[in-house]
């Protein structure tokens, strides 16, 4: 069987854009560049935040406590956050415009309260995968390029798992948006330490 390129697209969602509850700056500027970018491959997968409303890493879950703090969960330090992506609200759902038509798999991401977010191949604190890693197992993958958001560190830890599972990857930084963009060199330097190429 043919090896194909595949395009993961990451974090594509209503709550990532402006007016959402975990706006990303940029993030409508990603809807007609990823579109144009899913026409150009065979297999696209989206990987989506999927959080139910229990989530550990929601605030409202802690008494006491608020966004931006800091709370140990399965024995990894969790940073707080305001409620987003909640299974099947529309924050959670692709934006208007996104060409889903065009996506041929979905995994979802920290779909269990306890999974908290680290690629889109696997949650930590409840160590799990996503499917992401058995669902290419099943093709022959000859290159891997990632785009969506957030980059930081969602996408470049995404870029390096997928390094150490033996795949060749790419970052396509235009198709990308960082929630902290102070952070661009040390994702950037990251990537660079573990050979991962960057367009």
């Amino acid at each position: 069987m043919k090896k194909k390129d595949v395009l993961l697209v990451i974090g594509m969602q209503v709550d990532m854009l402006p007016g959402g509850a975990l706006e990303v700056p940029g993030g409508a500027e990603l809807i007609p560049i990823i579109n144009d970018l899913m026409g150009e491959f065979e297999e696209v997968i989206a990987a989506n935040f999927c959080l139910p409303p229990g989530h550990l890493s929601f605030a409202g879950n802690h008494p006491w406590r608020k966004p931006g703090q800091v709370v140990s969960v399965n024995g990894v330090d969790v940073e707080l956050e305001i409620m987003y992506c909640v299974q099947d609200s529309f924050g959670a759902a692709f934006p208007p415009g996104f060409a889903v038509d065009r996506i041929s798999h979905i995994v979802e991401m920290a779909a269990e309260e306890d999974a908290i977010p680290h690629s889109a191949f696997f949650d930590t604190g409840n160590p799990r995968s996503t499917g992401l890693k058995e669902y290419l197992s099943s093709m022959p993958v000859k290159k891997l390029y990632l785009c969506g958001m957030p980059f930081d560190p969602i996408v470049v830890n995404t870029a390096i798992d997928a390094k150490k599972l033996g795949y060749e990857v790419e970052v396509l930084k235009s198709a990308c948006r960082m929630r902290q963009p102070q952070r661009l060199n040390e994702m950037l330097n990251m990537l660079e330490a573990n050979g991962i190429a960057v367009n």
